[in-house]
């Protein structure tokens, strides 16, 4: 992805992923979280704001930063570190609402290619997983490196 993004830091396990936004509001701490899911080898990956003095992660703010194409490239970038150190998982991860669903679809979209040519993509519509159709409005998306 020839976009700019933000350096990262992980943790031990690389399932934790922090990083500063810097945009409009100045400043905000940010985590890339995966956790693991019921399913073996299949993790849920979630993007949260982490309060400046308590430290506390917030999973349904919205930052409104001006800077979500390098907050985007910076998650890409991440899923692309976490699937080297953890080959052989699927990520999954949808949005707080329809609107931020439709956002991760358009970047999807936007860089389709270079995505499909190191992952298989999925979309979650209808109780059913299909490949991804770039014309959906899937209500989950599921990753896996090929």
């Amino acid at each position: 992805m020839n976009l700019p993004f933000y350096p990262f830091q992980t943790d031990i396990t690389h399932t934790i992923y922090l990083f500063e936004s810097i945009g409009v509001k100045g400043f905000i701490q940010k985590a890339i979280v995966f956790e693991a899911t019921e399913i073996d080898k299949s993790y849920n990956l979630s993007l949260c704001d982490i309060h400046p003095t308590s430290g506390k992660m917030n999973f349904s703010v919205i930052s409104a930063n001006g800077d979500t194409q390098k907050v985007l490239a910076t998650i890409y970038h991440v899923i692309l570190h976490f699937t080297d150190k953890h080959p052989h998982c699927r990520i999954l991860f949808f949005g707080s609402s329809a609107v931020r669903n439709r956002l991760y679809r358009m970047a999807i979209n936007h860089s389709l290619s270079e995505i499909l040519a190191q992952f298989e993509v999925w979309g979650f519509l209808n109780d059913s997983w299909f490949p991804f159709d770039p014309s959906k409005n899937f209500d989950a998306f599921l990753i896996n490196r090929k």
